[in-house]
C-alpha cells in the first residue's frame, strides 16, 4: 500500500496539516496516523472512509485506482459493504464458495463478510472490487 502511504502524506501537505493534526481530527493517535503514513500498518475500511472525507477525495482515488479526486463520499457502514457484496455475488450468480474460490478466500469468509461478522482487511477489499470491476468506493458505498 505504498500508494496509498504517499497519497496520504501528498493530500495532508496540500491542506497544510500536520500529522497530530489529521489524528486529533481523525480522533486516533498521532503514532497510529504515522504508522499509515511509514507502510507500517494499513487503515481499516472506517478510517478509509474517515479520510476520504478529511480530504474531500473518493477512496478510490487514495488507493491509487482512480486518477481523478471523485467527491468525498458520505459516512458508510460496514453494512452497506455487506449488502453490496451480497447483491454483486448474486448479481453474478455465484455461490459464496465459488466467490471465495475466485478472490483466494473460503466461502465460509465471503459468508461472513456479507453477514457483517468480519471486515477484509484493505487488500482483500481492493481484490473484491477488482473482481466485479468496480472501484472500491462502488464497494462501500
Amino acid at each position: 500500500m505504498e500508494f496509498l502511504s504517499k497519497q496520504m502524506k501528498k493530500l495532508r501537505e496540500e491542506m497544510g496539516l500536520k500529522q497530530k493534526d489529521v489524528a486529533e481530527q481523525l480522533s486516533i493517535k498521532t503514532d497510529t496516523y504515522k504508522n499509515y503514513e511509514s507502510k507500517r500498518s494499513n487503515p481499516s475500511m472506517d478510517m478509509l472512509i474517515c479520510l476520504s472525507k478529511l480530504y474531500g477525495v473518493s477512496i478510490s482515488y487514495l488507493l491509487g485506482t482512480e486518477l481523478d479526486r471523485g467527491c468525498c463520499i458520505a459516512r458508510k457502514t460496514q453494512n452497506s459493504f455487506s449488502v453490496n457484496l451480497r447483491k454483486m455475488r448474486e448479481a453474478q450468480n455465484l455461490s459464496a464458495r465459488a466467490l471465495g474460490n475466485e478472490i483466494g478466500i473460503s466461502g465460509r469468509m465471503v459468508s461472513y463478510y456479507e453477514a457483517g461478522e468480519k471486515v477484509p482487511k484493505l487488500e482483500r477489499l481492493i481484490e473484491i472490487a477488482q473482481f466485479f470491476q468496480i472501484s472500491v468506493d462502488e464497494l462501500i458505498n
